[in-house]
């Protein structure tokens, strides 16, 4: 049985999915304005770590998320809350933002020692270490959704199917990777090279903890009246931090397959 890393290739930007975006401090490194997230750097919408923006007036102007006097003047007399040290690993356990120590703990601002604050990306929450990583009890739908199957047989140097026609192909998972039998198959995709599937149906959900040690398993077959060939034999894929980011991930040149793309979606 084989034993595969699944990386990331073909990264999506995908808007507008889902019901709508919620801005907040788990979500936002800037400043809410209402439900969308600014850069927080603009005098009319200053602001940060998902705090309501505001317009810097009189003779402030926003600087690192905060309106501050644009004077040159005002004395020697501290503004602003800060110590004369700065925020640094000598002053703040949590992380630094606009010279300030933050708690660390948060998505939009996370981190330890005094390190710069980190927004953390889709999918990953600040850890119980203070670093941004995929939370490991979250759940996660493996789907999938695409494939390029190679012209010829690899087993015997063949066509798949009579007359050379393109293969009826069928693939199935083993979640987790153990699982004695499958435990879902997608639906065959009939006489073509470059199969698709549906990203609701041939799915299995697992944990995220799951998917980075033991992971899943999947085959896949091309369909015959007679008897079906094997495409790629039963082989184990674990999945990286970035695949929860980008939200999917491939294997590519695999048994039959030249490539094959899985889906990865929080639920």
């Amino acid at each position: 049985m084989q034993r595969l890393s699944l990386v990331s290739f073909l990264v999506v930007v995908v808007s507008g999915c889902g019901s709508p975006n919620l801005c907040d401090p788990t979500s936002c490194a800037g400043c809410c304005q209402g439900s969308l997230c600014l850069s927080g750097s603009t005098n009319d919408a200053c602001g940060a770590y998902g705090a309501a923006c505001q317009a810097c007036g009189g003779a402030t102007v926003c600087g690192s998320g905060q309106c501050r006097s644009s004077g040159a003047g005002g004395g020697g007399a501290a503004t602003g809350g800060g110590s004369s040290q700065g925020c640094s690993a000598a002053t703040c356990v949590g992380c630094c933002f606009n010279d300030q120590c933050q708690p660390g703990n948060t998505a939009s601002g996370c981190g330890k020692n005094g390190v710069a604050c980190t927004a953390c990306q889709m999918n990953q929450t600040c850890r119980v270490d203070q670093t941004c990583g995929v939370d490991p009890d979250a759940s996660f739908r493996i789907t999938p959704v695409s494939a390029r199957v190679k012209m010829l047989d690899p087993a015997d140097g063949q066509p798949w199917d009579a007359a050379a026609s393109p293969p009826d192909t069928r693939v199935f998972l083993f979640c987790p990777a153990s699982a004695s039998s499958s435990t879902a198959s997608t639906s065959e995709a009939t006489d073509t090279y470059t199969p698709s599937w549906s990203t609701t149906s041939g799915a299995c959900v697992m944990k995220a903890r799951e998917l980075l040690t033991g992971g899943f398993g999947f085959s896949a077959i091309d369909v015959d009246a007679i008897s079906d060939d094997v495409i790629v034999g039963r082989t184990t894929v674990t999945l990286g931090e970035n695949n929860f980011v980008v939200g999917r991930g491939g294997l590519m040149n695999v048994g039959g397959f030249d490539e094959i793309t899985f889906s990865v979606v929080r639920q």
